[in-house]
């Protein structure tokens, strides 16, 4: 979407993302740290969401498929589509 891009502060936080793909990213993001959190504690993020769950999310946008033993490849993949995505939006900064 042409309107996308990512708003950070001067400390270069990011402040909001705006559009479709900017949101991909970030919920992408978040799901990879899921994964990673469930892969070495066991931690599911809510009790609606198991690891089956997440991976099939992951390979939805990665386009793999992965197995229960595969969350921390799955977060891998995940994290470099979300530094590729990143890469691509546009950043604004916001003045304060």
């Amino acid at each position: 979407m042409p309107d996308d891009k990512i708003v950070f502060d001067e400390q270069y936080n990011a402040v909001s993302f705006v559009g479709r793909d900017a949101v991909s990213v970030y919920a992408n993001a978040n799901l990879a740290m899921h994964l990673k959190l469930f892969a070495r504690t066991g931690i599911r993020p809510t009790r609606g969401v198991g690891p089956k769950q997440m991976l099939a999310m992951a390979g939805k946008v990665t386009g793999k498929t992965y197995k229960r033993k595969d969350c921390l490849a799955a977060a891998d993949d995940l994290l470099k589509w979300v530094a590729e995505m990143k890469a691509a939006l546009p950043h604004e900064t916001e003045k304060r």
